[in-house]
This record gives structure tokens, sequence and C-alpha cells, in this order.
């Protein structure tokens, strides 16, 4: 991904943050959609995942228990929700994190996104301790039957590393972009129904305009 956009979408997407445990605030763990690829016939899904100037990314165990509690002992993660069309098996993470996949979110405690029971993302910290900034921690992701998008969400948990705080955990709340969703197929039918009836129209417009 090219720096410019890239770091125009980090931008934004530390504008669509709230407030974290600590009460101001805060970028943390920041996914941006990177690349959809076409595989097969599905779509591999690509975001790439910053960490902001003033936190750390806590290594520790994965996720076990939901909402996640601040003194929990497992790493700094990322939850990505509503992961439509999820392929399973397929979900990736560089080296240093595990990636979880579940109906219901793991969720910073001090949050309450939307989650409407689809499959989620979850990525955490397993290796060493990561210093923030890091403009880039590598390639996360998952591969999904759809290849449009929607406005999603996200949430995440880093650790603070300067000032009176350091040491202790933030969560934020912010925007990312999903697979959509699916047209049910009844409104697949009426579309198709819809088209036919304009096509049958401009047939016999033309046909008048012939005699």
């Amino acid at each position: 991904m090219k720096t410019i956009p890239r770091m125009l979408a980090i931008a934004l997407g530390s504008l669509g943050l709230v407030v974290g445990a600590q009460g101001q605030a805060q970028a943390i763990l920041i996914p941006t959609l990177d690349t959809i690829a076409p595989s097969g016939g599905n779509f591999i899904w690509s975001y790439d995942i910053s960490l902001a100037f003033d936190q750390n990314a806590t290594g520790g165990s994965s996720q076990s228990v939901n909402p996640v509690p601040l003194t929990s002992g497992t790493g700094d993660f990322l939850t990505i929700y509503d992961f439509r069309g999820f392929v399973g098996g397929t979900c990736f993470a560089p080296t240093g994190w595990s990636c979880q996949t579940q109906a219901i979110g793991f969720t910073p405690s001090t949050q309450t996104p939307a989650d409407s029971g689809l499959t989620n993302l979850s990525f955490t910290r397993t290796g060493a301790t990561l210093d923030g900034p890091i403009a880039d921690l590598g390639d996360f992701g998952a591969q999904s039957t759809i290849g449009l998008t929607t406005p999603g969400t996200f949430t995440s948990r880093g650790t603070k590393n300067v000032g009176m705080l350091a040491g202790t955990k933030v969560d934020s709340i912010g925007a990312v972009s999903v697979p959509a969703p699916v047209p049910e197929p009844a409104t697949l039918l009426l579309l198709g129904s819809t088209m036919t009836g304009i096509g049958v129209l401009l047939r016999k417009r033309r046909e008048k305009q012939q005699v």
C-alpha cells in the first residue's frame, strides 16, 4: 500500500476512535484495509495494522475470556467485527501474533461495539512486546466469499508506554472496512424481475419506433 493513502487512512481511523480505559482519546492498534485479492472463487482480505507512538503491543497468551478484563494477563489485541463470508481456516497473521475467529468477538471490557453474531477476527500479540510507533506491523486478514466492502467496526487494546500512565491498558474503538452484506435471494429475484421488465419495455418502444 502506498505511504500517503496509508497515512491518510490511519489518520481517519484515529479520528473515529473514542474514549479509552484511561478516560482520554487514544489511538492504539489501528487496522487499515490494504488489498482484496481474488483467490479461486474467494477473496483474500489483507489489513495493515499500525501501532501508535505512545503505545506498546504487549505480548501474552491468546484470548480466552469475553469481554476481556483489563487484568486478563493476555496479549494486547485487536478485533475486527462482522467479517462476512469468512472461509474457515484462512485467518492469517505475522509471526508473533495469533488469529482467533468466533461468533462473539473478543472485546475490551471498556467498549461496547455492535456485534451481530457473524464471524469476528481477533489478532493477539503473543510474541515479544513491541514498542510504538510502528507504521505497519505486517499483513493480517482472512479469506471471504465476498469481494465488496462496507463500513465496519474494530476494537483494540494497547499498553501506554510514556508518562504517569505508562504500563496501564488503553482501549479504543473505530471504523474499518469489512465484507459487505450479500443481498437476500428474494431481493435478487426482485431485481432480476425488474431488469427483465425494463428490457421488455425498451424492446417494445424500439419496435413502435420502427413501425
